[in-house]
């Protein structure tokens, strides 16, 4: 009897101690698969200059923005959330002479944007949208800030990237918008720099 409990134990622990053998010869797991590319960073920085017409008190004031800086981030899919900083040239012509005047403005915009409809080509994406939003501006030829409000539609292409420390994506966007203030509604245009998304 003791000598089957002896024969007992010592088969449990060569069958245990062949399982810890064959565990830790085990061969490493393969490492993860790496992710598939996605899309960029729900943040982005843009750079934008353009040219815009104005009605102000009687006039119509050509607004060049010469230094126009923002971020937007995204908020939900294609929906995103942006603001904007622009320095502006100013320049009026009276409907009753030929005298100009000129001065310089500045303008902050808040609004959202949203894709309709894009493609994907190669590393890139051509896409369309329409934004809306509205803002304040300073203008040395009218006293007082100025608020107003916009709409329009934004024709770009972006070019993601996924190699480490980039900023995900680099891109292009020509934005058309009509912009109402208080003496009317005008019309701008802007062409603008998009890094990060």
């Amino acid at each position: 009897m003791t000598r089957a409990l002896v024969v007992a134990a010592l088969l449990a622990a060569t069958t245990a101690a062949r399982a810890d053998i064959e565990i830790a010869n085990d061969p490493p797991p393969p490492p993860a698969a790496p992710s598939p590319p996605g899309r960029p960073r729900p943040i982005g920085l843009f750079y934008k200059f353009g040219a815009s017409k104005l009605p102000l008190d009687g006039q119509t004031v050509t607004a060049l923005s010469l230094i126009g800086l923002g971020a937007d981030v995204r908020v939900a899919g294609d929906l995103h959330a942006f603001a904007e900083y622009e320095w502006l040239h100013l320049g009026t012509e009276t409907a009753a002479s030929t005298a100009s005047v000129s001065g310089d403005g500045h303008r902050l915009d808040v609004g959202l944007a949203h894709e309709l409809i894009g493609t994907d080509k190669g590393e890139g994406r051509l896409y369309a949208g329409a934004e809306i939003g509205g803002g304040i501006g300073w203008y040395s030829l009218d006293p007082g800030p100025l608020p107003h409000a916009f709409a329009g539609i934004r024709l770009g292409f972006k070019i993601y990237s996924d190699e480490p420390g980039s900023t995900g994506a680099f891109g292009f966007a020509l934005a058309v918008r009509a912009v109402a203030v208080r003496d009317g509604v005008g019309l701008g245009f802007t062409l603008g720099l998009n890094w990060g998304d």
